[in-house]
């Protein structure tokens, strides 16, 4: 798991909480942590609260790959 600084933070980092990011993707939360815990996602920690949170582009990457065809 990645922690960020607060200078890291921006309004550009578009990070959502695993609740909204499990919505979008159509998965429960618990299943994104243990995705994570397996590699296949990057979750961010704040640097206050150590919360957890799932960058918009990283969403992204999973819906393209879920999309392209396997060989």
């Amino acid at each position: 798991m990645l922690y960020m600084k607060k200078q890291d933070i921006t309004p550009t980092n578009n990070l959502l909480t695993l609740d909204a990011a499990a919505r979008i993707l159509g998965v429960h939360p618990m299943t994104l942590k243990r995705w994570a815990g397996a590699g296949k996602l990057r979750i961010v920690r704040l640097p206050v609260g150590n919360r957890p949170r799932i960058e918009q582009s990283e969403i992204d990457r999973l819906i393209k790959a879920e999309q392209t065809p396997e060989a």
